[in-house]
């Protein structure tokens, strides 16, 4: 299940800015806090690029901040009607990306 959530490049977040540069393969413990997460992010097959689980969520790289931003309000807010879908999380701050993860 993927949660994610608000907008995100004015970020309070540390180290945002890793999204232009080199970046880690994993998500770092300040992620895995900033998304209320206590256990750690173990590697999932598939996916593009890294993708990790840690408890009940999905993180994975965010290449595009607004349209990360732009998909998971447009998620976050559609009524699941017939079907199901995994809805965004927002990190503690109400964003939707924490150092360049989602």
């Amino acid at each position: 299940m993927l949660r994610l959530q608000g907008p995100i490049w004015q970020s309070s977040c540390p180290q945002l800015s890793l999204l232009s540069s080199g970046v880690d393969n994993e998500p770092s413990s300040s992620v895995l806090a900033a998304f209320g997460l206590s256990e750690p992010a173990t590697p999932l097959a598939g996916g593009t690029g890294p993708v990790f689980r840690a408890a009940h969520l999905v993180l994975k790289r965010a290449d595009d901040p607004e349209e990360v931003a732009w998909k998971s309000e447009l998620l976050a807010a559609l009524p699941e009607e017939g079907f199901r879908l995994a809805r965004p999380a927002r990190a503690g701050s109400g964003e939707w990306i924490c150092e360049g993860w989602m």
